[in-house]
């Protein structure tokens, strides 16, 4: 609001304050941006192709950094001890593959249907929503941390639970 002295009457600014404008603007994007690359897939180390068929067993058995604590506060496992997760549940399977090769994103949707029980398709690279809107399927990203437990090297494979072990079969493509 402006009043101009002696006039003794305000008028209304009609124009927008361009510095929030540019402040709002760039807030805009950034949100926008944000929300967009939520659904991208950014691994440290990207699985190469499989360049043959090949299966590997994985030992997931490791070395606890800290103790294993029930609801009441017991102590169900201790840090320093040896502890494999397969001993206590059933792992769903994985399929993992390139979410940006339409080819192994049909080899998936194939291969999903020779699986009993649980199955879930990650993807190594692109956008899970793009994926999931262009194919109309459900798929997921593969973090660091599950390439590293999983010893994902090579894509497209599979993992999938035999005892206390995982097996991961990769497939040359």
């Amino acid at each position: 609001m402006i009043i101009y002295q002696g006039d003794g009457q305000s008028y209304e600014i009609s124009e927008k304050d361009k510095t929030k404008e540019v402040v709002e603007l760039t807030k805009s994007y950034i949100g926008n941006k944000k929300s967009e690359d939520r659904y991208k897939v950014k691994l440290k180390n990207t699985p190469l192709k499989a360049d043959r068929n090949r299966s590997k067993r994985v030992d997931v058995t490791h070395t606890l950094k800290e103790n294993i604590v029930g609801k009441n506060g017991e102590i169900l496992r201790r840090a320093g001890d040896k502890y494999n997760p397969l001993e206590n549940v059933t792992m769903t399977n994985l399929i993992i593959i390139d979410g940006e090769s339409a080819d192994q994103i049909e080899w998936a949707t194939e291969k999903e249907k020779e699986f009993s029980g649980n199955t879930k398709i990650l993807i190594v690279s692109g956008s899970t929503k793009d994926v999931t809107e262009h194919y109309g399927i459900r798929v997921y990203r593969l973090r660091d941390d599950m390439q590293e437990f999983f010893k994902i090297t090579h894509i497209p494979c599979t993992v999938s639970q035999d005892g206390k072990e995982l097996v991961v079969n990769e497939y040359i493509f």
